[in-house]
């Protein structure tokens, strides 16, 4: 008894000495209280913001720092009811977009494990708001780490999978089912506010903050907290169970019961729309779930060599040879230049295909052009087996989720097709023929598919309509001209607008640029392109071009 005792004095003194970061918080605020916080990503930032950002610099270190502390106690007095403040939601959602600006700032410098700390930091800061049992609290806490899921674009960046596990084991220590609290602090809302209404008479009431008019003094308070109690209780319950939609048909019921008036007047101004907090609970949990998923297989891809690795290696060796020298040396027929990325090409293309791109963002992915025009070159060496690796690159491309990628499959395969040697060995032909099998057929080069994920890529980051639907090559012409928007052109000599002359697709429609860059997704509804007509027929070959290609393959003379 005595040591029991012994151990919980000990237990309790170590959580008292340990800094509260609530505390430290608390002194950041007061010092932003007076500065504004640059809005907008770096490259679009004026002087003014650029030296505002400086000046904010100390501050965005102490708010990383902070974050990571374990231990925040914000000593709230629950006691205070309806009538409790909680100034510090807001100052930490100012905090939280101070450092999101931080980690594009990094970005920007290349400073890509700086950025993951900033990104995990995010995380530190809504853990110290997700267990005060109070709703508010839990949603400001899922917004703060929502403006990490905007940043996942990062983790393709890194190669630093010391830093990506470290972030990855921050989220783990998350509730998986309610990772922000927004369902167990239900349970909070139910106390404080009963705790509060018992406290009351009930011309005392002030429910300014809820209601336009002032609530009824005929009332029957303990009525209506009774009732008001049972309804959380259900509602608590609801809130918990593991089906979405059964969750929500449970809401809906619930919801018409208390808009009838069949739980007392309070509980019609009190109750919180319990959908809209289903649907929270759910996002948070699947939007946890995302990051950590795209967190292990850019873990997996770095620890684990597979296709994506080197695919990525290939890029980076072709990438470093300047376009010129390199352009200048295939010319003469001298490709010792592109050796190394070739062979890393090869590489990759034998192993089985992995996403070489992660985040769901919208744009093309950087490697794109750079793989479809080192395949190219490598074509125009003439070797057997660059056309066996062109058609397993081909099929790798089809698998990415990307419409520019299944579309440049298709041109590649229509490439070794007009290049092919009028004679082949019988193991060229087989080689050849088990490189087309790699390629989806049923649905050519996964266009189908992949054209309806774009579409919601850019459903999710468009304001749309229900039925919007643009074309495909409106789509297409989207997402390049939101990769040519972050400076893509540039990034591998002239690798990009190779890649768009080939597709044969505008990454600088006016209509479509509006479109992407003011949030106008209408306009892709009315966008028209010079050469739509030559594009639509472009898709409609691909349905024979693989039946085409295995035909001249199996009827081409073999040499003996």
């Amino acid at each position: 008894m005595v040591l029991a005792t012994i151990l919980q004095c000990a237990l309790l003194s170590t959580l008292q000495a340990q800094p509260n970061a609530a505390d430290a918080w608390n002194e950041l605020f007061a010092q932003l209280q007076n500065d504004e916080i640059p809005d907008g990503e770096q490259s679009q930032w004026t002087d003014l913001e650029q030296a505002q950002y400086e000046k904010l610099a100390p501050f965005i270190k102490q708010a990383r720092e902070i974050a990571l502390m374990p231990h925040c106690d914000w000593n709230l007095d629950y006691t205070q009811g309806l009538e409790l403040l909680l100034p510090h939601l807001g100052d930490i959602r100012q905090a939280g977009k101070l450092v999101s600006v931080s980690i594009q700032e990094d970005v920007n410098a290349g400073k890509f494990d700086s950025a993951l700390l900033g990104m995990e930091s995010l995380v530190g800061m809504s853990k110290h708001l997700n267990e005060q049992g109070i709703l508010i609290s839990s949603l400001v806490s899922y917004s703060v780490f929502k403006m990490d899921i905007q940043l996942v674009s990062i983790f393709n960046q890194t190669d630093n999978a010391t830093q990506l596990s470290s972030f990855k084991n921050t989220l783990d220590t998350l509730d998986p089912f309610d990772p922000f609290g927004i369902r167990e602090s239900a349970a909070g809302e139910k106390s404080l506010i009963t705790n509060s209404l018992r406290n009351k008479d009930i011309k005392d009431l002030d429910l300014g903050g809820f209601v336009e008019e002032p609530i009824s003094t005929g009332l029957d308070l303990d009525f209506e907290i009774t009732k008001y109690e049972s309804v959380m209780d259900r509602a608590i319950e609801i809130l918990n169970m593991p089906n979405k939609t059964e969750a929500l048909g449970a809401a809906e019921k619930l919801g018409e019961e208390v808009d009838a008036g069949e739980h007392g007047e309070l509980t019609k101004v009190l109750l919180f729309r319990i959908d809209r907090i289903i649907e929270s609970a759910f996002d948070a949990s699947e939007d946890v779930k995302e990051i950590q998923f795209l967190l292990q297989q850019r873990i997996d891809v770095l620890t684990g060599p597979n296709s994506a690795t080197y695919f990525l290696q290939a890029v980076d060796t072709y990438c470093a040879v300047d376009g010129n020298e390199r352009r200048e040396a295939l010319e003469r027929g001298d490709f010792a230049v592109l050796h190394e990325s070739l062979e890393l090409l090869a590489k990759a293309a034998e192993m089985p295909p992995t996403r070489i791109t992660l985040s769901e963002e919208s744009a093309v992915p950087v490697w794109l052009a750079p793989i479809f025009l080192m395949t190219i070159d490598g074509l125009a060496r003439g070797n057997p087996n660059d056309f066996v690796t062109a058609l397993r690159v081909a099929g790798h491309l089809s698998m990415q989720d990307r419409l520019a990628a299944s579309v440049t499959a298709l041109i590649i395969v229509e490439e070794v097709q007009s290049l092919m040697r009028d004679q082949l060995t019988e193991e060229e032909r087989s080689l050849l023929l088990e490189a087309t099998r790699r390629i989806p057929a049923a649905d050519a080069f996964m266009i189908l598919a992949t054209t309806t994920k774009e579409k919601s890529r850019l459903e999710n980051s468009m304001f749309t309509e229900e039925g919007w639907n643009p074309t495909p090559m409106a789509i297409l012409a989207a997402t390049l001209t939101l990769a040519k928007e972050k400076e893509i052109e540039g990034s591998c000599g002239n690798c990009w607008v190779t890649l768009v002359e080939a597709i044969g697709v505008p990454d600088d429609d006016t209509v479509v640029f509006a479109a992407v860059t003011q949030n106008m997704s209408d306009a892709l509804l009315v966008a028209e392109f010079e050469n739509e007509e030559q594009f639509i027929q472009k898709l409609r070959r691909s349905k024979n071009q693989l039946p085409a290609l295995r035909r001249k393959l199996t009827t081409l003379p073999a040499i003996r």
